[in-house]
């Protein structure tokens, strides 16, 4: 068995090695488990611990030294209970406060219109809200970029595009050709192609009251705009392009 299967239960690395180890090895000092883990032996003692609090551990004491053990497998199912039990937790007490929260969001971005979302986790929350709004969608200048750099989450939100019906405009550059029009295509798009002037690391979106300007990188950066006044903008501008982009 591969650790990184333990690793999607929630043990760390170093904790799924150490466990499988001692499933192999049995009832047994900390000596051979050290020597097998190839660790340092201050970091076996410590995820033995570790392991030990999780419950998923335990020992004897034989002639004076501690033998340790894995416990009965079904403590997994215990820890994923307890688990899922947090997360409806978590999840009853979000929506006790969202109302509130989004009464504190609305009055602090009133006065900041403007905000800089970074990294993959700050793209997937711009999208997300795409999906959210379930309004027309346009592109402008696209590349390829985010399926270059964001590959998995890419199919996952035009997937979601599709399953949701919502409409997109797109302006792609040349190059993407066969992307939009045979690998991945979104039945709810309509989609047109202008020459390499175009190429490079931006791409602008907006949809509804929200202006996105995302530079493209394998950490990328969105300035998020809410302006309905600079979509009209932008809009005019799209639509111009438009005109001249081949179908």
């Amino acid at each position: 068995m591969e650790p990184y299967l333990l690793e999607k239960l929630g043990l760390t690395k170093t904790e799924a090695k150490i466990y499988l180890l001692l499933i192999r090895l049995g009832q047994v000092p900390a000596t051979p488990i050290i020597k097998k883990a190839e660790l340092h032996r201050a970091t076996v003692y410590d995820v033995l611990e570790r392991l030990m609090e999780k419950g998923l551990v335990s020992y004897i004491i034989k002639n004076g030294i501690r033998h340790y053990s894995t416990t009965e497998l079904e403590r997994f199912e215990v820890i994923l209970q307890d688990k899922e039990k947090e997360i409806h937790e978590q999840q009853n007490t979000f929506q006790e406060i969202k109302k509130e929260l989004k009464t504190l969001a609305s009055l602090s971005k009133e006065q900041y219109p403007v905000e800089v979302l970074v990294g993959r986790g700050g793209l997937k929350t711009a999208l997300e809200d795409v999906l959210r709004r379930k309004k027309t969608f346009y592109a402008l200048g696209a590349q390829g970029n985010f399926q270059k750099y964001v590959k998995d989450y890419h199919h996952i939100w035009h997937n979601k595009l599709k399953q949701l019906k919502i409409h997109c405009k797109m302006i792609y550059a040349e190059k993407c050709r066969k992307l939009r029009t045979k690998e991945f295509i979104l039945p709810y798009a309509e989609v047109r192609f202008i020459d390499k002037v175009y190429d490079g690391p931006m791409t602008t979106h907006f949809y509804d009251d929200t202006v996105l300007i995302v530079m493209w990188a394998e950490q990328p950066i969105v300035i998020r705009i809410k302006s309905k006044e600079l979509v009209g903008h932008y809009l005019g501008f799209f639509n111009l392009i438009w005109k001249i982009a081949k179908p």
